[in-house]
């Protein structure tokens, strides 16, 4: 780290809860304006206290150095009660053998057999679409991502039992901002009367263990089979919520941008006109790190001081939570000039200097950087491309692109997108 950085904290917390209210009520806005008190910001998750880095070579430094920041804190406790310690929520001393296990499974091979997936389902899903239908489009994506990993996870179509995957997915991640903010004798409490979230719990971890059991050789899962049963288990639902979750919102993003920026749309359509392989569509992959910018899929997350540490110019003790958030560095005006100007060709190398690179993590860093960056740029670059090349995109007279929070993912409340021919 460089230069000289500032230390605040964050006014407004409220007795026993904090800024809870905040976190639970306008999230992305509050996160947003942190950067304005300083570039480490405390906070109050609940009645502990959490360090927000809102400097983006101060996130990057927490983001690398993953032994002293291990993954832990409220949050990622939280996604571990419910996926548990698989590769996104593992700690330190497990994470480097893990990855190891998994790494094959995102081989250049197998990637190319992901994309012949990916491209047929997606014609599918475009295919059935007709003309001036308007579609909601974050649970379409969502069916479609899921039916994407399951045939590369399983290398078999189990839409009944996905289904229910990702029903007791989102019921479960539905009390993520209350389960992570409380004070635990409340979350202690919450849970232990619960019973929607008990029934979604087990009901997940029964329709993973079927879909284990009734794999097919050529899916990913062959990959983890050294692994023993409960680790195969954490991984599979690491994957599921990532893969879907995530890219679902991410592409939702990108389709309403484009269907706000006909101008957008139509460069992109004609570069898919043009090429169909992912490698093919740079400027469909800089409408994808544009959106990432600017609605990055996932909240918040939180680590875990293993050691006492200095962070700009602060003492923190083992045990101390830091939050790291992209929404906080990615509107850095200084390092993205009009920050909330949707501008794919900021991304153009052709056109002057990029972003620096610490300012820009939609995949995270260092040795916990996501494994599957690749597999999820190729799905949504495909996705784009087959859209636009077929429809032509408009919003709803009725959408509601207001973000909301579902677990720890942002997403429109109603994106409403009407699909006309791209010809008329």
């Amino acid at each position: 780290m460089r230069g000289t950085y500032r230390s605040a904290t964050a006014p407004g917390a409220l007795p026993v809860l904090g800024h809870a209210w905040h976190l639970a009520t306008r999230p992305v806005d509050f996160l947003r304006a942190l950067p304005r008190l300083g570039d480490l910001v405390e906070i109050r998750l609940g009645p502990r206290p959490a360090h927000v880095c809102c400097h983006p070579e101060l996130l990057r430094h927490v983001l690398v150095h993953d032994r002293v920041f291990d993954r832990g804190g409220p949050a990622v406790e939280r996604i571990r009660d419910v996926i548990g310690d698989g590769l996104a929520t593992c700690r330190h001393d497990q994470h480097r053998a893990q990855r190891r296990l998994v790494q094959p499974a995102f081989r250049a091979d197998r990637m190319r057999w992901y994309a012949r997936v990916m491209a047929e389902e997606v014609a599918g899903v475009v295919g059935a679409w007709r003309p001036g239908q308007v579609v909601d489009v974050h649970p379409a994506l969502q069916a479609l991502s899921r039916r994407v990993v399951v045939r590369t996870l399983f290398a078999e179509d189990a839409p009944a039992t996905v289904h229910t995957v990702q029903h007791s997915v989102e019921a479960v991640l539905r009390g993520f901002l209350p389960l992570m903010l409380l004070p635990p004798p409340l979350r202690r409490l919450l849970a232990a009367v619960h019973h929607p979230h008990r029934r979604a719990s087990r009901s997940l971890r029964h329709a993973v263990d079927v879909l284990v059991a009734a794999r097919r050789p050529g899916g990913l899962v062959d990959v983890l089979a050294p692994l023993p049963p409960d680790q195969v288990h954490s991984q599979v639902l690491t994957m599921l919520v990532a893969a879907v979750e995530t890219t679902a919102a991410t592409m939702t993003w990108c389709l309403t941008r484009l269907a706000r920026h006909p101008e957008v749309q139509d460069r992109v359509r004609a570069e898919a006109n043009r090429a169909s392989e992912p490698d093919e569509l740079p400027y469909a992959r800089r409408v994808l790190n544009e959106a990432l910018r600017l609605h990055h899929p996932t909240l918040l997350l939180t680590r875990t001081v293993t050691e006492p540490v200095e962070l700009a110019g602060t003492t923190l003790p083992r045990g101390a939570t830091v939050l790291t958030s992209p929404a906080v560095v990615h509107l850095n005006a200084a390092d993205h000039p009009r920050p909330r100007l949707f501008d794919p060709d900021r991304w153009d190398p052709a056109l002057g200097p990029l972003p620096p690179r610490e300012s820009f993590v939609p995949f995270g860093a260092g040795a916990r950087q996501c494994i599957g960056d690749a597999y999820a740029t190729t799905e949504a670059v495909l996705t784009l491309a087959a859209i636009t090349r077929r429809w032509r995109l408009s919003l709803a007279p009725e959408a509601d692109l207001r973000t909301t929070v579902r677990g720890p993912v942002p997403v429109p409340r109603r994106a409403l997108i009407r699909f006309d021919y791209a010809s008329a």
